[in-house]
């Protein structure tokens, strides 16, 4: 795999807060995964989207374009 720059815009709502330990490396290597497969298969400029409501924390990437 040929390593090149993808730029990613983080998107936070809300306010975050500290995650349990195992939580927070769950979470980190999730959006590490979902970004390496942007850059195998589609290198596109990203966005990965955080949203924190109540005790529920979601994250998500996306494809944003060229």
């Amino acid at each position: 795999m040929t390593h090149r720059p993808v730029p990613v815009e983080p998107v936070v709502e809300g306010t975050p807060r500290p995650l349990a330990p195992g939580v927070e490396q769950c979470a980190y290597r999730d959006v590490q995964e979902a970004l390496t497969n942007v850059l195998k298969y589609a290198g596109l400029r990203t966005r990965v989207w955080h949203s924190v409501t109540g005790s529920t924390s979601r994250g998500s990437p996306s494809r944003t374009g060229g």
